[in-house]
């Protein structure tokens, strides 16, 4: 298990394990989203904060992808720079939970996302 990331997150998906290991097409457990590359803060080490060129993510790409995966990953992770200032944040919370994303995290600002927004969360 050397060339995995967590021994433990595998472990609990040990369907996904086998489904592998027998050659079958599988899907990631969760996905990290980036939403933007923009970012309100000036890291000196952040690709984000250091690029000449920002980018957001179309709200139409989004809606396909959600769409796309579907019974599929549960876990979503929006990142980018700081997903909380893409001018599509609040929509895509609207798509995730309006489909079957059991969890919605969302980058630094989580602690604050979590407690304005009603972060996304399951029991299983």
């Amino acid at each position: 298990m050397s060339t995995l990331s967590s021994e433990y997150k595998i472990i609990t998906h040990r369907e996904r394990v086998a489904d592998y290991l027998a050659g079958k097409e599988i899907m990631p457990v969760s996905i990290e989203m980036d939403l933007t590359s923009r970012c309100n803060k000036s890291c000196h080490n952040c690709p984000s904060s250091n690029s000449e060129c920002h980018w957001n993510l179309d709200l139409a790409d989004i809606e396909n992808f959600f769409k796309e995966m579907s019974g599929h990953a549960k876990g979503l992770l929006l990142s980018g720079g700081e997903p909380t200032i893409s001018p599509v944040f609040a929509k895509t919370l609207e798509l995730a939970r309006a489909t079957d994303w059991c969890g919605v995290r969302s980058g630094r600002k989580y602690n604050k996302f979590e407690r304005n927004t009603h972060a996304i969360t399951c029991d299983t």
